[in-house]
């Protein structure tokens, strides 16, 4: 993923629902960790980082006139999911 965006390339990350969780934080855990069971990652030099990845799960920018929900995370949401 991290190479498209190298490339220039909008990156909007979503689900495979109904077959995959219907989960944004485990997308973006997805983006970030590149594996999610203790695995190797794959292609770790695909991986993004966390503000790439909420960026790329996010619709609109954060701006006067824009819809929001926001959600404020603690220190503790910055840890790599890996690492939880």
């Amino acid at each position: 993923m991290k190479s498209f965006l190298d490339a220039g390339v909008k990156l909007i990350l979503g689900s495979d629902a109904p077959v995959a969780p219907l989960d944004p934080w485990h997308t973006i855990e997805m983006a970030t960790a590149r594996t999610a069971d203790g695995r190797p990652a794959w292609h770790p030099e695909e991986a993004l980082t966390r503000s790439q990845a909420i960026k790329a799960s996010s619709r609109t920018t954060i701006d006067v006139g824009q819809p929001a929900d926001l959600i404020f995370v603690g220190p503790d949401g910055v840890i790599p999911f890996i690492e939880l």
